[in-house]
This record gives C-alpha cells, sequence and structure tokens, in this order.
C-alpha cells in the first residue's frame, strides 16, 4: 500500500496533471509519453492495492468488522479498494475527445482519482494507530512530510503551467522542421511539422526527478519501519516482561 499509494499514485496524478505537452516528440505506438506512464502507473497501483489486500486478509483470517479504539482503517481501506477498482472502468468507457460530453468523464476520473488518494493516505495516518501493526511514531511525521512535499510539488508545476500559458508561444505550438540538406537531394519540406514541447518542460522534468527521489527516501524510510515494526513489538514485550 505505501509504494502504490505515495509511490505510483501520487506520480500518475503528477504525470497526468502537468505532463501532457512534454516529451511531445517521444510518442509511442501513437500514444503520448505521459498517458504511456500515467497508464502504467494507475494500473500498477490498482494491481498492489488488491494484492496488499489479499495479503491483509490472508494474515488476519477475514475481515474485522470491529474497530479498534475507534480506528475507522478497515472501512477506510474497503472504500480505497472500491474506488480504485471502479477507477478503470471508468477510464476504459471514456468517451471521445470531440464529444460533447467529455467534460463529465474528465471531471468524473479527476474526481475518483483524487479523493481515492487522499483516503488512501488518510488510511495510512489512521493505520499507524493500529495495535496489530506496531508502527513508531515517527512514521506519522514521515507521512506529514510526503504530504507538505506533495503538495509543494504541486504548486510549482502549477506556476510553471501558468507561466507557460501566458507566453505567446504557449501550448506546443507547431514549428516546421529545419529542412535542413532537403535542397541537397531535391525534397521540399514545406508541409513536415514537429510538435514542440510547451515552454519550461526542463524546470517540469527536473522537478519531477527531484519529487522521485524525495518519494523513494520517504517509502524506503517508512518500508523499513514496517519491516522492523514486528521485532520492536517483541522487544518492548521482552522489556516489560523483565520489568515485571
Amino acid at each position: 500500500m505505501v509504494v502504490a499509494w505515495l509511490g505510483f499514485a501520487g506520480i500518475g496524478i503528477i504525470m497526468a496533471r502537468y505532463f501532457k505537452d512534454t516529451w511531445m516528440r517521444g510518442d509511442c505506438c501513437g500514444l503520448a509519453q505521459w498517458f504511456l506512464w500515467h497508464r502504467f502507473l494507475m494500473m500498477s497501483t490498482w494491481g498492489l492495492t488488491v494484492a496488499a489486500f489479499i495479503c491483509i486478509v490472508v494474515d488476519v483470517g477475514g475481515f474485522d468488522y470491529s474497530l479498534p479504539y475507534n480506528n475507522p482503517h478497515p472501512f477506510l481501506g474497503l472504500l480505497v479498494l472500491a474506488l480504485v477498482s471502479i477507477q478503470p472502468l471508468v477510464a476504459l468507457f471514456r468517451p471521445s475527445a470531440d464529444t460533447s460530453y467529455r467534460w463529465v468523464f474528465n471531471w468524473a476520473h479527476w474526481f475518483i482519482g483524487n479523493s481515492t488518494h487522499v483516503i488512501a493516505i488518510l488510511t495510512m495516518f489512521f493505520a499507524i494507530g493500529l495495535p496489530k501493526a506496531g508502527l513508531p511514531t515517527e512514521v506519522t511525521w514521515m507521512l506529514v512530510f510526503y504530504v507538505g512535499w506533495y503538495l509543494v510539488t504541486h504548486v510549482v508545476l502549477s506556476l510553471n503551467i501558468c507561466w507557460a500559458d501566458n507566453l505567446p508561444s504557449s501550448r506546443s505550438q507547431i514549428y516546421p522542421l529545419s529542412g535542413r540538406g532537403s535542397a541537397e537531394i531535391g525534397i521540399l519540406e514545406e508541409n513536415v511539422y514537429l510538435e514542440k514541447d510547451k515552454p519550461g518542460s526542463g524546470c517540469r522534468i527536473f522537478c519531477l526527478a527531484l519529487h522521485l527521489v524525495i518519494v523513494v527516501v520517504i517509502i524506503l524510510l517508512i518500508v523499513y519501519a514496517v519491516i522492523m515494526a514486528p521485532d520492536n513489538m517483541l522487544l518492548e514485550l521482552g522489556l516489560i516482561h523483565q520489568q515485571v
């Protein structure tokens, strides 16, 4: 769940929101780079979420309907699983871009995706309080730092897009190829065009790379805390036994 929602989901949302006019020359099989990465990251999020849910059910031996210490983690987890399973179906039946009701899909896809991401992060905060998790309080601050950094990344990239849109050559203008060498072989390239990236692509790529580094570090720290949690619990129980 940590890898899925802190890593793949957040990056997939950023790719779809800010990189539609980046890597314009790097399409693959007629599909834009941002779409290929967005689809891969979000389907990976779905796959990891389903796999994690199965592992949880097997480990617990079923679904615990009780709320330990009034903790809503189990029910929020089910809600995340339902929403992340609905989202690919919504995307599968998306209408053509030139239809009059495409905006309905755009808003629905945006709302479900972002809502699921927010609920998933909130569910992680509640997981820290579960006795079975045995996570240290430091994980809370790691999640807080992730949320803060994620918001900062959105703000910086939003400012970048606003700046690029206000330039005279905004929205990925179409520029003709240089045509260098065409005269030597007698080929006229008047109708050959190449789409360029929206201005500020270098800044966006740098922000994405920096975001990747920061997020990977956060994920590794939290995963390490999760792995070490059972040993820490046993150690605490042993110390308590010695004191008694």
